[in-house]
């Protein structure tokens, strides 16, 4: 298990990660069951020839916190490739500053995906745009892209200022 320093500081950042982490991870649970259920009962509703709307759209539209959240939650759990090429660093001075550095890129790529997400979102929100067969709102799928970076950029952070915090460099963030 994860070591601390001793400080509160560090001990309040780790537990406000988990905390985001375990809401990831049951909205990506949700996610996968909304989608089961969605694609299962389009195949029952085209299978009888029922006169029923397909609820493909819905598996669609869940497919983005599944997504977007769900990065969110490997960005949290570390299941990237930079840390892959981090933990083989034989040096705990170089593995550091990449562990620094890759915790920044993705604050920066976080936050400029936020900003982008964004965008679209206030455009689908103030437009009222809808997709076609069951008009499921536009904004709700942007929205999780919002969520989504936005917590991919607040684990960045936490695990950036971790890094710099904690004193035993060979204990992994």
């Amino acid at each position: 298990m994860i070591q601390n320093n001793g400080s509160p500081f560090v001990l309040f950042l780790r537990a406000s990660s988990n905390v985001l982490g375990a809401f990831e991870k049951q909205v990506a649970t949700l996610s996968m069951i909304v989608i089961m259920f969605a694609i299962a009962a389009t195949i029952v509703v085209r299978l009888f020839n029922l006169p029923l709307p397909s609820l493909g759209e819905i598996a669609v539209v869940a497919m983005s916190p599944l997504t977007f959240i769900g990065g969110a939650l490997c960005s949290h759990l570390h299941q990237h490739i930079t840390i892959d090429v981090v933990e083989l660093m034989p040096n705990s001075v170089f593995k550091t500053l990449l562990r620094g550095l890759s915790a920044l890129s993705m604050a920066v790529f976080g936050g400029i995906f936020s900003w982008l997400a964004w965008n679209l979102f206030s455009y689908a929100f103030e437009t009222g745009e809808r997709l076609i067969d069951l008009g499921t709102p536009i904004w709700i799928p942007t929205g999780c892209m919002v969520i989504g970076a936005a917590l991919i950029c607040i684990h960045s952070i936490i695990d950036f200022l971790l890094v710099v915090m904690i004193r035993n460099r060979e204990v992994s963030i």
